[in-house]
C-alpha cells in the first residue's frame, strides 16, 4: 500500500515538474509572485527581493523572499548551488538539490525540504577504538566524507532522512535577467508539501503554476 502511495505521489510530482516549465515570469509585474497554493489562487506585490551568498565550500544559496504583511503571508524560496552555477538558468529539485521552500500564513504553514539530505561534516573528529599502546584510541574524519551522493545512498551512510516529509518535492527553474542595469531573478516553481492532517493522517498541499519576478539586492 505504502508502495502504491510513493507512486502516485511521484506520479504527481512528475506531472507539477513540467508545469513548472510552462508559463513565463516575464509577463509579470516587477517584484511579483503568483502562485496557486492548496486551490487558492495568490498574488503578492508588497516587499520581496533576491539574494545570493557564497556560503563556503564552493555552494552559494540564493534566497527568493516576500513578506504581506497586509495579508499575513510569508514565502521564501531557496537554494544551495554550486557557486559557479549561481546566475545560470537553474533546473533544480529536491530530489537532487538542497531547495527548500517555507510558507507562512494566517491559516496555513508549511515547509518543503529535501527529504533525502547528504549529512555535512563540521570539522570535528570521530573517536574510534585503537591499540592501547598508542592511547587507547584514535581519531579520524568520517569515511563517508569521500563518498559522492549515489555512494552514500547505497552504503545508507552521511544521509539524513526526513521521514516526516516523505512525499513532499518542490520544482525550481530560474534565470537570471540584467535590463538597463537592473538585475532580476524570473523563474516558477510548483511542488506537493505533506502537512499534519486529522489524527495521524497527513494531508497533501499542492502548489501549482508559481512564478516570480524579483529584483536582486547587491548586483
Amino acid at each position: 500500500m505504502r508502495r502504491y502511495a510513493l507512486l502516485i505521489a511521484l506520479s504527481c510530482a512528475l506531472t507539477l515538474g513540467a508545469a513548472a516549465l510552462q508559463g513565463s515570469p516575464d509577463d509579470l509585474a516587477p517584484n511579483t509572485v503568483a502562485v496557486t497554493i492548496d486551490g487558492r489562487e495568490h498574488r503578492f506585490t508588497g516587499p520581496m527581493a533576491g539574494s545570493v551568498t557564497d556560503i563556503g565550500n564552493g555552494l552559494a544559496r540564493i534566497i527568493i523572499a516576500l513578506r504581506d504583511d497586509a495579508g499575513g503571508v510569508m514565502l521564501q524560496l531557496s537554494a544551495d548551488v554550486p557557486a559557479v552555477m549561481k546566475w545560470d538558468e537553474l533546473h533544480l529539485d529536491t530530489r537532487y538539490f538542497d531547495i527548500s521552500m517555507v510558507y507562512k500564513s494566517r491559516d496555513l504553514q508549511f515547509l518543503i525540504v529535501p527529504t533525502l539530505q547528504m549529512a555535512r561534516h563540521r570539522g570535528g573528529r570521530h573517536r574510534e577504538s585503537g591499540n592501547a599502546e598508542k592511547g587507547g584510541s584514535s581519531r579520524r574524519a568520517p569515511e563517508w566524507r569521500a563518498l559522492d551522493r549515489d555512494e552514500r545512498i547505497a552504503r545508507g551512510r552521511g544521509i539524513v532522512r526526513e521521514e516526516s516529509l516523505e512525499g513532499s518535492v518542490l520544482f525550481l527553474v530560474q534565470r537570471t535577467v540584467t535590463e538597463s542595469g537592473m538585475t532580476e531573478f524570473r523563474g516558477t516553481f510548483s511542488g506537493v508539501a505533506v502537512i499534519p492532517g486529522e489524527g495521524k493522517a497527513r494531508r497533501r498541499v499542492v502548489i501549482r503554476d508559481g512564478k516570480y519576478r524579483v529584483g536582486v539586492r547587491g548586483r
